[in-house]
């Protein structure tokens, strides 16, 4: 199994964020590294919610569901 798939949440961050992958693979898909990482800011309290088998809020539904639009779209337009 490729080690990509033993891959977490915050392992993706870190892979995103390296300055490297950045450069020549993130970048033309997101624009602003900023925006990535504001995207997985606000994402993590729901991940950590789901992921220790916790209710998510109507506010957490709403914000999984802009957050991840926003970054599908970005992929989309490649």
């Amino acid at each position: 199994m490729p080690l990509i798939e033993y891959a977490d949440f915050t392992h993706y961050k870190l892979i995103i964020e390296k300055s490297d992958n950045w450069t020549k693979v993130f970048k033309p898909v997101f624009g602003r590294k900023e925006d990535v990482q504001e995207s997985f800011q606000r994402l993590f309290p729901v991940r950590l919610a789901t992921m220790h088998s916790r209710f998510i809020t109507l506010d957490d539904d709403l914000l999984l569901r802009s957050e991840t639009t926003r970054l599908i779209n970005a992929i989309r337009r490649q």
